[in-house]
This record gives structure tokens, C-alpha cells and sequence, in this order.
């Protein structure tokens, strides 16, 4: 039997649900189900009749809503891994580690140390998507950055192993890089080909912007820094040709990636255009090649039945002394061995090298935790504002220092509306002194632009 994988896809506002299955060395793509929102194409694909009941599903994690690090720990018993992993983490991620869910990878010893990957991910949105999908027996969440990764090293030549990658999608840019063929490190650029193209032309302003943001990116991958910079991106139209022109006039070196064509084939009543579901389409060869096993968020292993213990007979009494006095033994044996070596074990450890890392990672775990004490939730912030926030305002921007005073500033379309969000604002426990510092009308684009200012909590407090 042919191994395919379900895959939720999204275009624009369109949600589908694709079957891929492998051809040889290409791909076979059908599209079941499309409609507004992700639920209901689900929903119309279950209604078919050639549904499997318990249909295993791959769904992408947005870029947006995870993160990729890299770094190393030094060489620990495997079981100590994990705590270590998530003891690292703690001290990178932004939110709370109560927020975010974990997966990661480690790869083989370099310089003494282990290469971790690690990809972090919304817990919230995590859940929305599981909730969604709550009818399928298998859920694979796969992050944009793994699947983006793939995708470029199956259907792009010349096939990339080693490298940077940068991938321009409609409401986003992502940067990758690649070693030994896996993705290590990642990162999202919150502008996309619908800014770098306006009006069908690439926007000089976020063109160098983006020039700028390789160049940054570039540094915090570690990367030597040369000159010409070397990228890898896909080149597919006149916009991301005249992208790759003008990376290259500022002495960024872009290697093109063409895709390879014949490799995915759709029915042929179907309009189907690979390069509008990549990152779909690389969840779903992740998948079918179990490549993404590693950092896939949920594919939840089979659970142990207790039906099997049934039925058993009960040991006979000799059989349960013989056990009984195996395990005496064994424990007597092992507690004098670590009595008579503990002393000498902890004296080894205090001189090693590990102990004063561990040391010191505990101090900078200690120093972050302190650190982010001093500083707001800037997600429970934002989500306190948003609760009293008027329907049709939208803010510009939120400007927050130490010791003093909250900024909001923003527009709308409805004046009314300002003194009903201060109003709304000062009510909350969480603000308070609630004052507009201007309002100033746009007669040209019709709304009028506010500056509030307040105190959150304790955080705008002069020292």
C-alpha cells in the first residue's frame, strides 16, 4: 500500500486538505477538501467517502508563533539531557516556560560538545491547533522553519546540505540555516513579498531593509563574516528575481534555487501551484520520510493497555522468594558500593570541568530569572489592553522604560473612541493615572492620532 500523509494547507484566505503520497522520486498531491477555515475543511474531507476513520493529519506550526535556537551543553549521562535542554531554554525564550512547548534534537558530538536544535512553540496556539483536529487519531505539528527547510532541500536544485537560506513568502521572509542537511537555526522577518512588491515592484526601503536584516542575521548564526555575504534563495518570478539583483549590488553573493519541475504532480482537473503550499508540502515530506521525527510537537505514541497483564497466574511461592532475595542482594551490594565511592565521586566532580559549568549556568539561570522579574509580561500586557480596546482603533505603538511612564499611541477613525479606551484603561487594576498626552486629526487620511500615557503595575516606579 502507497504511504500518504493528510495535510492542512493554507493560500491567502483558502484552507485545503491535501493527501501526498511519494511517486518514485516525485510526489503525488490531491486536494479534498478547501473552504474558509481549517475546521470545516476538515469536516468536508471526513464527510467523503474515501475518509479513513482515525486519518493521521500534519498541520504547520506558523513561524510566527515558534522559535529556533542553537547552542551546545557539554557531555552529560542521556538522562540528564533533557533537564539540561530545559534548563538552557528557560533562559532564551521570551515567555514563560509554562507558555511555550518544547522539541528539539541533538546531533553528534562536535569539540566535545552536543549541538542541540531546539524549536519552542505557543502553548495556546499549539492547543487551538489540537482542539481543531480533536477527530484525527494522529496530530503532527510541524514548525514552519523544519518544514521550509525541508521543502528547499526536495524540490529546489541544486540540492542544498550546507548553507543559509533565505525564503520570501507572502506575509513573511524566513531565514534558515542548513548543516549536514538539517535545519540549525532560524529566524522570521515580519515583512513578506506583499511589502517587497508593491505595486508589482520591489519597495526600495524594505529591500534595504532586508539587505540590513540578512547581514544581522547573518552575524547572530555565527557565520564568518565575509565578503561577498553567501545566501541561497529560491528564485521563482520577476520579484524574487529583481530581489536577488539587488541583494547582490549590496555585495550579498545570492546563489539561486530553481525548483525542480515534474517533481510534485495533482490531478488534472485541479489547480494546484507547488510554490503557493511549500511549507505544506515540506511538513508532508518531513513526515512521510519520519526526517522531522525529532522536533515534531505532538505525534502522541500508543497507549500501554492494562488488558494484557489480565489472565496472568499468580507466581508460585519459591519463585517469589528466589526474586525477593535477588533483590536483597542487589540492593545491599549497591548500597555499599555508593557509600564506599560516594566521597570519591563527589571529589572528581567538584574538579571537573562539568561542575563549573553547571555552576555557572545555575548563576546566569538565577541572574535571568531575577532579570525578568524586573521587567512586565509584555504578552499578559498586551492582552490586558486588548480586552478594553475599541473595535475599530488600532494602535501604532507601545513605548515602555524602566522607571517611567507607559506610552500608547495609535488611531482611529472615531474620536469618541479615545476617551472611552482611557476611561476602559483606568478602570483596570493593572493602570493606572491614565492621561492623554495629544490628540492631533489627519484630515488627509481622516482619523485622528492619540498619545496616552499611564502606570503599569510597579515596572514605571522611579528607582
Amino acid at each position: 500500500m502507497k504511504k500518504q500523509v493528510m495535510v492542512l494547507s493554507r493560500h491567502m484566505d483558502e484552507h485545503q486538505v491535501l493527501t501526498v503520497s511519494k511517486n518514485g522520486e516525485g510526489y503525488e498531491v490531491a486536494v479534498k477538501a478547501s473552504a474558509s477555515n481549517h475546521e470545516e475543511a476538515i469536516k468536508q474531507f471526513q464527510a467523503q467517502a474515501d475518509y479513513t476513520v482515525g486519518s493521521s493529519l500534519v498541520m504547520n506550526l506558523p513561524a510566527s508563533c515558534s522559535l529556533v535556537h542553537h547552542f551546545t551543553v557539554p557531555v552529560v549521562a542521556n538522562g540528564a539531557l533533557p533537564a539540561l535542554v530545559a534548563m538552557q531554554a528557560e533562559t532564551l525564550l521570551p515567555l514563560p516556560p509554562d507558555r511555550m512547548v518544547l522539541s528539539w534534537r541533538n546531533d553528534e558530538m562536535e569539540n566535545g560538545e552536543i549541538p542541540i536544535t531546539l524549536v519552542a512553540g505557543r502553548r495556546d496556539y499549539l492547543e487551538q491547533l489540537k482542539q481543531s483536529a480533536e477527530s484525527c487519531r494522529d496530530v503532527n505539528i510541524i514548525s514552519d522553519y523544519v518544514a521550509a527547510a525541508q521543502a528547499c532541500r526536495t524540490f529546489y536544485e541544486p540540492r542544498l546540505d550546507d548553507g543559509v537560506v533565505i525564503l520570501c513568502r507572502p506575509q513573511c521572509t524566513l531565514v534558515l540555516q542548513l548543516h549536514k542537511g538539517k535545519m540549525v537555526r532560524g529566524t522570521c522577518l515580519d515583512y513578506g513579498l506583499e511589502e517587497l512588491a508593491r505595486d508589482q515592484q520591489p519597495h526600495l526601503s524594505t529591500l534595504e531593509r532586508l539587505a540590513q536584516d540578512v547581514r544581522n542575521v547573518w552575524e547572530k548564526f555565527n557565520q564568518q563574516l565575509e565578503n561577498p555575504i553567501s545566501v541561497h534563495m529560491p528564485v521563482e518570478d520577476e520579484t524574487t528575481r529583481q530581489i536577488a539583483v539587488f541583494l547582490r549590488s549590496t555585495d550579498i553573493l545570492v546563489k539561486e534555487l530553481h525548483f525542480r519541475s515534474g517533481l510534485v504532480s495533482a490531478a488534472s482537473d485541479v489547480s494546484f501551484v507547488p510554490s503557493q503550499h511549500l511549507t505544506s508540502l515540506g511538513a508532508a515530506v518531513a513526515a512521510l520520510n519520519d526526517s522531522a521525527e525529532e522536533l515534531c510537537f505532538h505525534s502522541p505514541p500508543q497507549a500501554v493497555s492494562s488488558s494484557s497483564w489480565r489472565g496472568v497466574p499468580p507466581a508460585w511461592p519459591v519463585s517469589l522468594m528466589v526474586l525477593v532475595l535477588i533483590a536483597l542482594t542487589y540492593l545491599l551490594v549497591a548500597y555499599r558500593s555508593d557509600v564506599a565511592r560516594r566521597d570519591q565521586l563527589e571529589h572528581l566532580f567538584k574538579q571537573s570541568a562539568y561542575a563549573t559549568r553547571l555552576d555557572t549556568l545555575t548563576q546566569k539561570q538565577q541572574l535571568r530569572h531575577f532579570v525578568a522579574g524586573q521587567r512586565p509580561d509584555v504578552l499578559d500586557m498586551l492582552e490586558h489592553i486588548q480586552t478594553v480596546l475599541p473595535e475599530e482603533m488600532l494602535l501604532d505603538k507601545i513605548t515602555y522604560r524602566r522607571g517611567q511612564r507607559l506610552r500608547i499611541e495609535g488611531h482611529t477613525k472615531k474620536p469618541d473612541d479615545i476617551l472611552a479606551f482611557q476611561e476602559n484603561l483606568q478602570k483596570s487594576s493593572d493602570f493606572n493615572n491614565v492621561q492623554s498626552e495629544s490628540e492631533t486629526f489627519n484630515a488627509q487620511k481622516e482619523y485622528t492620532t492619540f498619545i496616552l500615557s499611564c502606570d503599569y503595575k510597579y515596572f514605571t516606579r522611579k528607582q
